[in-house]
């Protein structure tokens, strides 16, 4: 079975065929479910991680999802999804930083 990551790179290519009209707030419900469907803990950390990223990013400490502080920082939903891509790509290279640094 696919990953969190795996769908979202899916969504990626074709955003408008997976979530009809790409919004921070569609893609966030998507991924809730498909995380809720898959039950594998690592799909649900990963999200979880991804919105305190965001959270840190913004400094925000309310108790908002990563959607709605995307939709905040943007001006129209497909700004949205074109913010979302830029973060969760300097999430992922933060990541991947992290994993060079304890080799």
């Amino acid at each position: 079975m696919d990953s969190v990551l795996d769908i979202i790179e899916k969504i990626r290519a074709r955003p408008a065929l997976i979530l009809g009209r790409p919004s921070a707030r569609i893609l966030y419900a998507y991924l809730s479910g498909f995380v809720r469907a898959n039950k594998n803990p690592a799909d649900r950390q990963f999200l979880a991680r991804f919105g305190q990223f965001v959270h840190d990013r913004y400094e925000i400490t309310s108790t908002q999802g990563w959607a709605e502080i995307i939709e905040f920082y943007s001006t129209s939903e497909a700004d949205e999804m074109a913010h979302f891509w830029k973060l969760l790509d300097e999430y992922l290279a933060q990541g991947a930083m992290k994993r060079r640094k304890v080799s």
